[in-house]
């Protein structure tokens, strides 16, 4: 997935008319994140259950920037959604930003096996 502004055929879009300056679809399976798709994510870090850190290959300009994140749970008896929320203990910085996932029915703390982040602001 490349989300561009413009043409779609063609050399890419340049940097500057990108829709996100930062995006990844990632997976999590047996507590281990990995990214299956990105544009400007370095890497995801696990920092417990639902609690991860995303670090952007290049750097914000300033910490004003928006994160949108979405995801979905199967648990055995049932299919639910997730809340992603930027963590309560960690201000994004031009680097990197932490997130906590929470299911929406039960409000507890889980790892999602399929996850999306998106960010727009400038690099």
């Amino acid at each position: 997935m490349r989300l561009l502004t413009g043409a779609t055929t063609g050399s890419p879009t340049p940097p500057s008319a990108r829709l996100f300056a930062a995006w990844a679809h990632f997976t999590v399976n047996g507590g281990t994140p990995v990214i299956q798709a990105q544009e400007n994510v370095l890497s995801v870090t696990d920092n417990g259950v639902g609690d991860f850190t995303f670090t952007w290959q290049r750097q914000f300009a300033a910490t004003a920037y928006a994160v949108v994140y979405a995801s979905w749970l199967v648990l055995t008896s049932r299919t639910a959604t997730g809340w992603m929320m930027l963590h309560h203990d960690a201000r994004p910085t031009v680097s990197s930003v932490r997130t906590q996932h929470l299911d929406t029915n039960t409000i507890v703390a889980m790892d999602p096996p399929v996850g999306c982040i998106a960010v727009v602001g400038r690099n």
